[in-house]
């Protein structure tokens, strides 16, 4: 049972970005959040999600760097 879902965007040019997943009764796979990133200096993005169970606590289920990619 989670009770939050928190992402963070660090972009190659420093600026870090940051946001919610919506909850919407619980979490369903394809859940989302669009959050601005960047497609320069090497296209490469870090991200981190981090869990929050009933008790508080805060756990990372996510850390990797990602490369930009566009859907248009």
């Amino acid at each position: 049972f989670i009770l939050a879902v928190d992402v963070k965007v660090t972009r190659a040019d420093g600026l870090v970005e940051s946001g919610r997943i919506p909850r919407d009764g619980t979490y369903k796979v394809g859940d989302s959040i669009s959050l601005p990133v960047t497609n320069e200096m090497g296209n490469v993005n870090r991200v981190e999600v981090t869990a929050t169970d009933p008790q508080g606590q805060q756990v990372k289920i996510y850390d990797a760097y990602v490369p930009y990619r566009s859907f248009n």
